[in-house]
């Protein structure tokens, strides 16, 4: 399992779901609220078939109350059973967890959604890089102590061997089926 800390804009960020209950609010960020949605898995793990809302769970020797669960979200292609699964997590407002446990306000991980656009994707997001590294150079005082990793890249690549993975189970398919034939 692991522990995240969320804004309520990470529902439509990673577009996840809700199974019963509610996301995180801002009114949850304000108050620095001790609530908590979890993933499935740890819904039925810890709370099983009596559970309900509003009941509390306790991670890192603090207690939460669950306000909402959210909707199976298995990783694409299998993947496992690890803490990085959506049905593994354990997500607080962002304002608690920084106070609780990360009191230095220090931020390791900013996502960017990129919108629809007129142009092709990897122009938009050549022009989102160029702009994200402008903007944290100047917010780091000109020292380039982060990374702007290329997912555009990245996911050109795993959609590659997906494609070859469908071709290459495509050719043993038909070779399985005409290996039959008589």
């Amino acid at each position: 399992v692991s522990l995240v800390g969320a804004a309520p804009g990470a529902i439509s960020l990673y577009r996840l779901g809700m199974e019963s209950g509610r996301f995180i609010s801002d009114d949850d960020m304000r108050a620095g609220a001790r609530v908590t949605v979890i993933g499935l898995n740890v819904w039925t793990e810890l709370l099983g078939p009596e559970g309900k809302l509003g009941d509390a769970i306790t991670v890192d020797n603090v207690q939460w109350t669950v306000i909402g669960v959210l909707k199976n979200k298995p990783p694409l292609g299998g993947g496992g059973d690890g803490p990085w699964m959506w049905n593994n997590k354990v997500l607080v407002p962002q304002s608690t967890f920084d106070a609780v446990f990360d009191n230095q306000h220090t931020v390791d991980e900013i996502f960017v959604k990129i919108g629809d656009g007129q142009a092709p994707l990897q122009s938009r997001l050549a022009l989102a890089r160029k702009a994200i590294e402008a903007t944290l150079l100047r917010t780091h005082y000109g020292v380039s102590n982060f990374k702007v990793d290329r997912w555009g890249e990245e996911a050109k690549q795993e959609e590659m061997i997906l494609q070859v993975i469908k071709i290459l189970l495509d050719r043993k398919s038909t070779r399985l089926n005409s290996s039959h034939i008589t």
